[in-house]
């Protein structure tokens, strides 16, 4: 009987001593990435654009496609954030992105996004809120005293699923050739009118702030005690169908020259003959179309990102 208690007696120590010791480090853990609940993130990468001109083999009215992602449509991409962590496996950011997108019918493999001969470039200055969902939430209790500085051990990639809203200013350009200089000139496409925008009863011109709903995974690992790497790709769908300034029917290009001057016309209708010659005659009003109106345009991010953790104890933010 003595025995039988001895080693209940026993058994019930070395559960208790572990309960307590896996209580011991989940507090540990917990306290752990809070202390770090807030961070500020520096990135660069690249974005892209998914729209109606230029692009891949693919139907022009249909853009939202894997074949019309085209690698001269790839342009560089800067950002700024900061990160809170909500809990260990939710947190939100705040973000602040530059980039231009651009697409460009002359470097289409599509026979008729090549005969239309339109391109643009924009300026895309975008400012999100995201919220991440971590599928692999960071490990904060591996942390060990290695030469006298505090690391930690590279035990897995956080990774995350995000979600959010933003609002973004862009201003689509495309370059025309001066008769007289012969020179390239930049010009700004919102105020051209070349769907006939403002003339008549049509709409007027498009406003140039959109909103964006960005969607995407990251992932994020741990180099050291203030400091992780982590990469990102996001999709932007967006409320507008103009970032491209085409979405819909060809307008009359008299109308357009009167109203808007020669440039615009010149602007509003661009294509080719079947030699590859800039054509003489324009497209009668609403018999061809220009654009896409049924699908927005969209852009994406891939970014690569450099991110400081702030400690934070009783004594107040430690940068």
């Amino acid at each position: 009987m003595k025995k039988i208690k001895i080693t209940n007696i026993i058994l019930l120590i070395f559960f208790l001593s572990n309960s307590l010791f896996s209580q011991r480090n989940l507090t540990r853990d917990t306290k752990e990435w809070r202390k770090y609940r807030f961070e500020v993130i520096f990135g660069a990468g690249f974005s892209s654009y998914d729209g109606d001109v230029g692009g891949g083999i693919d139907d022009a009215l249909e853009h939202l496609s894997v074949g019309n992602w085209q690698a001269s449509l790839v342009m560089p991409a800067v950002q700024v954030g900061f990160r809170y962590k909500i809990y260990r496996w939710m947190a939100v950011s705040t973000n602040f992105a530059f980039t231009y997108i651009k697409g460009d019918d002359s470097k289409s493999n599509d026979r008729r996004k090549f005969i239309r001969n339109l391109s643009f470039r924009t300026p895309i200055t975008e400012l999100s809120t995201q919220i991440e969902f971590s599928i692999i939430k960071e490990k904060f209790s591996s942390m060990s005293k290695v030469n006298r500085f505090r690391t930690f051990e590279f035990r897995n990639i956080n990774t995350y699923l995000f979600i959010g809203i933003g609002g973004f200013m862009f201003n689509p350009q495309a370059k025309l050739r001066n008769k007289d200089t012969n020179d390239l000139e930049l010009f700004e496409l919102q105020k051209m009118g070349t769907e006939g925008q403002g003339i008549g009863n049509n709409p007027s011109l498009y406003s140039l702030i959109g909103i964006s709903m960005p969607l995407g995974i990251g992932f994020k690992g741990i180099i050291s005690e203030r400091f992780s790497v982590g990469i990102d790709f996001g999709y932007r769908f967006t409320s507008t169908d103009y970032l491209d300034d085409a979405s819909n029917m060809y307008f009359d290009n008299v109308l357009i020259s009167e109203t808007y001057g020669e440039n615009a016309a010149r602007l509003a209708d661009r294509h080719l003959n079947e030699d590859g010659l800039p054509s003489a005659t324009k497209y009668p009003r609403k018999t061809l179309i220009r654009g896409d109106p049924d699908n927005n345009d969209s852009y994406m991010f891939l970014t690569f990102s450099v991110i400081y953790r702030l400690r934070n104890d009783r004594t107040g933010w430690l940068f």
